[in-house]
């Protein structure tokens, strides 16, 4: 059994506010922990004398039906899951002193038709189950007291969607302190507008609710920050909010050479609103924001930020399989970067509002969204009960509430989700318009030329809705868009658009999404030349895409789908859709590498295999599986998904069959061969024939044993939870995996973990989902585990006749940041001359020009790519291209930790160096200013080989104009660092360039060295293998005229024509040097005498329990406070209810601060009420 180590960080900070921003208002804490459940329903359920002992517990997000057993008698439609009707309550305290705040609750999703109580009173109902709505509880709380939440959940219409809906509170539950005057819930919207490449306008609309009786005076200020954390822009306004009313305010930010989102470069701001009352800020919101343009135009098609742009779009689901509705954020994140990876630059949120998360991630990782409201609008669409258009369908739907609740559910998706950068149109609807499903209209008795590519069931019926509704509704629905945002266009697919284009219903668009049919496209632009088309819902086929990339017009498409989904299924037994490029665990499908060759820029290349019948000469597969295990002989087609202009095919390393040109008219390259065992690669080629990408699959041998491929480790603040995601592998005896292999595979944990489910992505697959068994399909499956504490956690795999591996994941309260994941999402990428001479000069053209730089995010020659090393992820930098990868984030006041160790490999012009590269700190501006024209102005620490007269891990360079003081001695030419020499500056203005360490701490070159960096306020330590090889100060850089400080900026990793690796990347916020720092900067920071305390708490045998909680609470986060040196809590052995909490504090200061800290206010206000007595005792050693 093979065993690893994987090192989980659980996060304990304290969220930035800007997490909160979909409320935009008050002192919002998430309460998703602790609830009771049952799934029946009760009387008086919502009373705070009802006995719930016996319901089960939970945590939110919470998803019912996905926990239940799937059932042939179920509907097909909702993957044969029940529904139902569910009860949640919980207990939560209101601190006194929150006398005089207004209490709401928040709920961002409830699947459906819930009612919300407070202390048995009903604050309201909101059928929809995909709004995210809010009620205001303050006249029914009880303050200093227990308070009863409980929500009713009315899904017994468990057969009212067309796919899988999910059951329950299956998202985020927030509880929202605010003032009696306070932001309008949602009510900051900022968008950009009048943007260009040298300024941009942000303007801001700010709402502001007076809960209050009285007039109230305010000032309201928006200041716009930077990634680097720096006010761009800023403006004040004030305003008198009347009492009992609401009030709105606008202004306008003004931005000089604005940052733009891209899909290559997702940069972000963060637009910060304060409200005062008088001096005294009664109201604070940040919002995350971006500046982008965009332009579409009927002939030709869509712009960003004026660079025309093919959307390639995939349509989503809001499931992820063995997880139902109730999705981590981090689930969704290795799904959108896996479609990213692909070339997808779009998603489209099919057919209904998504999480909140979901947009917060195509925000940060760079893919527009079209977001959407409705699959239906007054009347039901089929909902089919045995199958996909089989049997007898059902018609339960949102139909009994659409006309009162429609507007205002479209009015909230979009007040919600306006300030997400990444969305980029408002769809009002998903194929309300499909042919007599429901809505009819004569044209449907067309001759033939009308182009259907779908059923229309027979022909115009009389009886049916009368599709002229359709203009009429679409301009109501419309019109609630604009309302609230006049700066996207307005959407909606239409399926039936021959049908639609006799109503009002396309021109009630901004532009029109067409579903399914492409033969539409060119006869409605000449038809309808001022309207502007897009393929909104599409099938995989190759013609489908080149109807976009041959009408300039049609600006893009959306696959449907981009992930398998459950629901819409077929006959039993199935549980959902296999439409997908990736399958319900989120791993790559023939189809999705099929669709890469199609969509990616990057050189890529793939092989896939299948019988072939003798004669067959079909149109090659899209759905190839890469397996290369066939009887001797069999006659195998072989095909290759790869942009590259050819390819050549080897068997054993020798070449089969001839080279062969990319087919234009299928996408595909194939040849048809016997099968001989061994290994069969596909090499892509240039039209110069120079290789490009390589992909290889090798014949396997029977299944030996379970091999885990990758451990995705994920941080999240909430209560010490976070998902770690473990991909196992079925592998023969040579490690070779077998795809055919269909073992059933058990996980077993131990630790402070739980198993959210194991998904291997078979739709066919109906056996039971609710425990830690299943079978591997393709040879392969992922594990979902959630972390709930501290400690050892051993995670193993095992099978019948295979051999067992196990993961220990250590689960570590800290507050570090990993860097490094397989996407390289964090990370930016520039590259220099290709070809770089000795003196920092690009090698001349032939024709004697200079080449211009490669420049950003191209990656060349793969110079910068994430391989993985028993399932951790390493950065390979191969050497080949001078240039660096370099953080999206700026960064100040951080320690950062790295591992690294070179490779072979080096080339010109330092082929006869020492391998070599760096990390550059507080790196600012455009690369490519320094010497060698790669790198941002920053301080280098040094990466050096090992054993060389060139240098040593920790030595400092400044790179173009920086500058920094360095305690050194000068031996000969040398400066050497040295802690009791005299401060000498280095860099810009100064005399010196480079300083070298104190000491070589270098590992041989072929071991994994570590080093930290830790910047602090324009100070600095390089630290090699744990020992400080450097003490810097003073950073700054030279304008030429001025010094001005550098403590801040981006961090880059250099390619310096050498092969390097580095893993474990993680960085963490620090508020203060280390004590034992303060030597090292010549001690001029004094330490003060320690301080103790001695608390002593005697608590209500009643509240032991939750308080021992909150007492670890407190203990956990104060541990990491800069001025605690130790907090322990002790509990008496004769009187198990009195507890003593033993502190020892840096200063009075420190204690002042951790008196003011969040956590302990948290603390104070948890044990209210709630102890028998206090005593506190602050002490100091005298003698």
């Amino acid at each position: 059994m093979k065993t690893k180590v994987v090192w989980v960080v659980i996060l304990l900070t304290l969220l930035p506010k800007c997490a909160y921003s979909q409320l935009s208002f008050g002192q919002p804490e998430k309460i998703n922990d602790e609830w009771k459940f049952t799934l029946k329903d009760v009387d008086g359920a919502q009373s705070p004398n009802y006995n719930d002992a016996r319901w089960q517990n939970v945590d939110l997000p919470h998803d019912w039906s996905i926990k239940e057993p799937l059932s042939p008698t179920l509907a097909s439609a909702t993957g044969y899951l029940p529904g139902g009707i569910g009860w949640y309550r919980k207990t939560l305290h209101i601190p006194k002193e929150k006398q005089g705040e207004k209490i709401y609750l928040y709920f961002e999703g409830v699947y459906n038709r819930s009612e919300v109580f407070i202390n048995e009173h009903s604050l309201g109902k909101r059928p929809s189950g995909y709004a995210s709505f809010a009620f205001d509880a303050t006249p029914w709380i009880e303050y200093g007291k227990d308070n009863l939440i409980a929500v009713r959940v009315d899904h017994s219409r468990n057969a009212d969607s067309r796919w899988y809906t999910g059951s329950g509170i299956y998202r985020n539950v927030w509880l929202v302190y605010a003032k009696p005057v306070h932001i309008a819930q949602w009510g900051v919207f900022a968008y950009p507008k009048a943007v260009t490449k040298k300024s941009a306008v942000i303007s801001v609309d700010v709402e502001i609710e007076n809960g209050s009786t009285a007039d109230s005076p305010l000032t309201i200020t928006n200041e716009l920050l930077s990634q680097e954390g720096k006010v761009v822009a800023k403006e004040t306004k004030r305003l008198s909010a009347s009492a009992g009313q609401n009030v709105q305010t606008h202004v306008e930010l003004k931005v000089g050479n604005p940052q733009l989102w891209s899909i290559e470069t997702p940069n972000l701001y963060q637009l910060k609103t304060t409200v005062l009352q008088g001096n005294k800020v009664i109201d604070e919101t940040i919002t995350t924001t971006g500046i982008r343009s965009y332009t579409f135009d009927p002939n030709t098609g869509f712009a960003l930020n004026g660079q025309m742009l093919k959307v390639k779009g995939v349509c989503i689901h809001h499931d992820a399989g063995v997880l139902g509705a109730s999705v981590p954020k981090e689930v969704w994140k290795r799904r959108l970067l896996t479609l990213k990876e692909l070339g997808c630059n779009a998603i489209r949120c099919s057919h209904n509002p998504h999480a909140p998360e979901l947009y917060e991630l195509c925000d940060e990782l760079g893919l527009l969204v079209m977001d959407e409201a409705f699959d239906e609008w007054e009347f039901p669409k089929r909902k089919w009960l045995e199958g996909w258009n089989k049997g007898t369908p059902g018609f339960d739907g949102i139909v009994d509430f659409f006309e009162e609740w429609g507007e205002k559910d479209l009015a909230d998706m979009v007040r919600r989700d306006r300030n997400h950068v990444s969305i980029f149109t408002w769809s009002i609807g998903n194929e309300i318009d499909y042919p007599n499903d429901p809505y009819s209209h004569p044209r449907l008795n067309g001759t033939g030329k009308d182009g259907f590519t779908q059923p229309i069931f027979g022909g115009y019926q009389k009886d049916a809705p009368d599709a002229m509704r359709l203009g009429t509704i679409a301009k109501k629905l419309a019109s609630t868009v604009r309302q609230y945002d006049k700066s996207r266009p307005v959407t909606a697919a239409l399926a039936g658009v021959a049908m639609s284009n006799e109503t009002e219903y396309p021109s009630a668009l901004d532009i029109a999404g067409y579903n399914y049919t492409e033969s539409f496209y060119l006869s409605d632009h000449k038809e309808y030349p001022e309207r502007v088309i897009y393929g909104s819902e599409n099938g995989h086929s190759f013609d489908a895409w080149k109807a976009v990339t041959d009408n300039p017009h049609i600006f893009g498409q959306f696959l449907w789908t981009g992930i398998d989904y459950l629901g819409e299924a077929g006959s039993w037994p199935s549980r959902g859709s296999s439409a997908g490029l990736l399958d319900l665990g989120g791993f790559v499908k023939p189809r999705g590498y099929f669709r890469q060759s199609l969509w990616s820029d990057k050189p890529m290349a793939y092989v896939g295999t299948y019988p072939l019948a003798q004669g067959n000469e079909r149109t090659p597969s899209t759905d190839a599986w890469p397996i290369w295990s066939y009887d001797t002989n069999q006659i195998i087609r072989v095909v290759c998904y790869t942009n590259a202009a050819k390819a050549r095919l080897e068997l054993n390393g020798k070449q089969v069959g001839d080279i062969q040109d990319y087919n234009h008219q299928t996408g595909i390259i194939y040849w048809d061969i016997p099968y001989q065992a061994g290994k069969l690669e596909i090499i892509g080629l240039g039209k110069d024939n120079k290789e490009i990408a390589r992909y290889a699959i090798q014949s396997s041998k029977q299944p030996d044993a379970l091999t885990i491929c990758s451990v995705e480790q994920s941080i999240d603040n909430d209560n010490m939870k976070g998902v770690t995601q473990i991909t196992v592998q079925v592998t023969d005896e040579n490690g070779v995996p077998v795809l055919l292999s269909d073992n059933e595979v058990t996980c077993h944990i131990s630790g402070p973990a739980k198993l959210l489910g194991i998904e291997a992505g078979n739709t066919t697959d109906m056996t039971d989902y609710t425990d830690n068994k299943q079978r591997v399909f393709k040879g392969r499956l992922i594990a979902y585990i959630q972390t709930s504490g501290e400690g050892e956690i051993k995670v193993r795999f095992s099978s019948p006749w295979l051999k067992s591996t196990e993961t220990i994941i250590q689960a570590v309260n800290s507050d570090w940041t990993n860097l490094l994941d397989e996407n390289l999402s964090q990370w930016r990428i520039y590259q220099s001359f290709e070809n770089m001479g000795s003196n920092g000069k690009a090698v001349l053209n032939t024709d004697g020009t200079t080449p211009e730089p490669i420049g950003y995010d191209k990656n060349k020659e793969n110079v910068f790519s994430v391989i993985k090393e028993n399932g951790e992820p390493i950065l390979h930098i191969n050497g080949k291209i001078y240039g660096c990868v370099f953080t999206k984030q700026s960064y100040r006041n951080y320690h950062l930790k790295l591992q690294y160790k070179f490779g072979t490999a080096k080339y010109p012009p330092r082929t006869d160096k020492a391998k070599d590269s760096g990390i550059l700190y507080h790196s600012q501006g455009e690369a490519g200013v320094d010497y060698w024209h790669s790198w941002m102005l920053g301080q280098e620490f040094q990466v050096m080989e090992a054993g060389t007269d060139e240098g040593v891990s920790g030595d400092y360079w400044p790179i173009a104009n920086a500058q920094i003081h360095i305690r050194a001695l000068k031996d000969n030419t040398t400066y050497t660092y040295n802690q009791e020499a005299d401060l000498l500056g280095f860099g810009a203005n100064n005399t010196g360039g480079h300083c070298a360490a104190i000491a070589n701490y270098t590992n041989p070159s072929s071991e994994w060295t570590t080093l930290e960096l830790i910047c602090y306020e324009g100070r600095s330590l390089h630290i090699v293998n744990g020992k400080v090889a450097m003490a810097l100060e003073n950073s700054s850089y030279w304008t030429g005229a001025e010094s001005l400080p550098l403590a801040e900026g981006k961090i880059q990793l250099q390619c310096e024509s050498a092969e390097v690796f580095y893993k474990d990347i993680q960085i963490k916020e620090i508020s203060e040097l280390p004590a034992t720092a303060d030597i090292l900067f010549n001690n001029k920071n004094q330490k003060m005498a320690e301080l103790k305390i001695i608390a002593t708490v005697v608590v209500k045998s009643s509240f032991q329990n939750e308080l021992e909680k909150v007492f670890r609470t407190v203990v956990d986060k104060t541990r990491k406070e800069a001025g605690n040196i130790s907090y322990e809590l002790h509990q008496d052995i004769q009187n198990p209810l009195k507890y003593t909490i033993l502190e020892v504090w840096k200063s009075q200061d420190a204690i002042d601060k951790h008196n003011e800290s969040s956590h302990f206010k948290a603390f104070v206000s948890g044990i209210e009420g709630k102890t028998e007595s206090l005593t506190v005792e602050v002490i100091k050693k005298v003698y």
